[in-house]
């Protein structure tokens, strides 16, 4: 008779990359959902607070925030992710530490720049903006730089295929600290004003969360002495340039409709779109998870020419 192995073999040996991108899928899609529903409660609850004008207002400022987000990074958040999955999984440390430092180092100066672009609109005033309005500038010019910094982090996240972290800091924390703030916020009568205060708090806090958890993965490589870093930003730029422009063409794209009912409308009109957006918004669920979870794996698989893995993982994730 055969003799079988002991159970504790099979529960010491690593789970099947299948396994994995199961769990890091339905990781991403409760996340994804948990996010929407989220920020549908968001909106339900400062749409009826602060009226249609007055969510126009805050949709129009955190529409702009996520715009920035998107361009301010210039594409490095996407070099991030793909050298951090890459040279984590080939031991690069060398290429890992100079490719993503540098890659950080790029994207804080185009944070800077967009926060103080922001900043200048108050000084030459372009747009007209009103007095009262001069304080939700400020802070939109903060929000605008902590959200492109907080782009850089979560990239690292990706990279390093932490879907918890991603899922628990960005899909669930952010939304779920704004709504906290926002009602914090209305339940001190502080209007328009605070209610932007406390999105601007958590995009901060968020930032700082991701940030020392993304310090546990690469603090080690990125503090070592004994590994070099070398300047590469030519290699970084070739890569992160067109993404960054390709990003935000895209970011715009999606928001050109609630810019130009900004631009060319009432408020009113803007708090109402942004509600049918927020709904209709929900069918890009499974797009977004597949996104998530494969693509610092492909990104993996292409770089060690996996061919066969990266074709099967790509159909098992069409599948799904």
């Amino acid at each position: 008779m055969s003799s079988i192995p002991p159970a504790s073999s099979t529960s010491e040996t690593a789970p099947p990359e299948a396994l994995q991108l199961a769990q890091g899928s339905i990781l991403g899609l409760t996340g994804a959902l948990s996010q929407r529903g989220i920020r549908l409660a968001i909106t339900w609850l400062l749409s009826g607070a602060l009226g249609p004008a007055g969510f126009g207002i805050y949709a129009l400022l955190t529409t702009l925030c996520e715009l920035g987000a998107a361009i301010g990074p210039i594409g490095t958040d996407a070099a991030i992710s793909m050298y951090a999955a890459r040279h984590r999984k080939d031991g690069d440390k060398a290429r890992l530490k100079s490719l993503c430092l540098g890659s950080l180092w790029i994207g804080l100066i185009g944070a800077a720049c967009l926060g103080g672009l922001t900043l200048l609109t108050l000084v030459f005033d372009p747009f007209e903006i009103s007095p009262e309005s001069h304080s939700l500038v400020l802070l939109l010019s903060l929000a605008v730089a902590v959200a492109t910094l907080t782009a850089l982090v979560n990239a690292a996240l990706l990279g390093a295929r932490d879907v918890a972290g991603h899922t628990w800091i960005q899909q669930i924390g952010l939304p779920g600290l704004v709504l906290l703030g926002c009602a914090v916020a209305l339940t001190l009568d502080a209007g328009l004003l605070g209610v932007f205060a406390a999105y601007t708090i958590a995009r901060c806090l968020t930032l700082i969360r991701g940030a020392r958890r993304s310090w546990k993965h690469f603090g080690p490589v990125f503090t070592d002495p004994e590994v070099r870093f070398t300047r590469r930003w030519q290699e970084i730029l070739d890569y992160a340039v067109p993404q960054g422009l390709s990003r935000g063409l895209q970011r715009a794209v999606i928001w050109a409709d609630l810019l130009m009912l900004s631009w060319l409308s009432t408020f009113e009109s803007v708090g109402i779109y942004r509600v049918a957006i927020a709904i209709a918004a929900l069918v890009a669920l499974p797009v977004l998870v597949s996104a998530t979870v494969f693509g610092p794996r492909a990104a993996e698989l292409i770089h060690l020419r996996k061919r066969d893995e990266l074709q099967e993982a790509l159909r098992r994730m069409t599948r799904w």
